[in-house]
C-alpha cells in the first residue's frame, strides 16, 4: 500500500491551529497591554 506524500485534511488542520494559537495569544496580550497604557493616560 502507498502511502501519498500530500497530508490529511486534518493533518493540516493541526497544522493550523498549532501555528495560528500562538500567535492569537501573543496578539490578545498585547492588545490587552496597550488598552491598559491607553486607559492610565
Amino acid at each position: 500500500m502507498l502511502v501519498p506524500d500530500t497530508p490529511s485534511v486534518e493533518q493540516i488542520s493541526q497544522v493550523i491551529v498549532q501555528v495560528t494559537a500562538p500567535s492569537f495569544l501573543l496578539g490578545g496580550v498585547d492588545t490587552s497591554a496597550s488598552i491598559e497604557q491607553w486607559q492610565r493616560e
